[in-house]
């Protein structure tokens, strides 16, 4: 009776039209979590971003589909546990892997380097080193190795400066 309350409630008084809590209710049988709670919790959220819609609520559930897909490539190349992520890390997840087209290879050098640099994980800094390379414009990691190649093929000293260094009469 109160799981049927809850579905006249989000009906009557939410406005949601039966299509979008069936596609809630699909939803939360799909990903093992049919209890009224995370239901009732998924439409006030709904609710909250206005989606009262099938055509809204397909968008929705695309973007979480997203979100999701992008912290389980996160997730797989940083290494982490099979977890629940934070809000900072289901943005950044999502910005890297579908806006900037961040590759788990790319994700997994990211975090190598911060290690190497940090001796531990710091998602901040390796945050930093993905915006970086994505405003450097590199792609994979043979990118990033054949820049450093460069870098270490030329001298770290201006020749020319220095030989005016040596001319000078001061």
């Amino acid at each position: 009776s109160n799981e049927s309350s809850t579905l006249v409630w989000l009906y009557d008084d939410e406005g949601l039209d039966v299509s979008v809590i069936l596609m809630i209710i699909q939803y939360a049988v799909a990903n093992n979590k049919a209890n009224m709670r995370f239901i009732e919790s998924t439409a006030v959220s709904w609710i909250n971003k206005g989606i009262d819609s099938v055509a809204a609520a397909d968008e929705e559930l695309r973007n979480m589909a997203l979100r999701d897909e992008a912290w389980r490539i996160v997730r797989k190349a940083f290494g982490f546990e099979n977890r629940k992520p934070s809000p900072k890390e289901t943005e950044l997840s999502f910005k890297w892997i579908n806006e900037w087209g961040m590759s788990e290879k790319m994700l997994t050098a990211a975090y190598n380097v911060c290690v190497d640099e940090k001796a531990k994980f710091y998602m901040p800094y390796a945050a930093k080193i993905i915006e970086n390379w994505h405003e450097k414009g590199y792609k994979t990691p043979e990118d990033i190795s054949n820049v450093k190649k460069e870098k270490d093929g030329f001298a770290a000293y201006d020749m020319d400066l220095f030989e005016k260094m040596l001319n000078s009469k001061d």
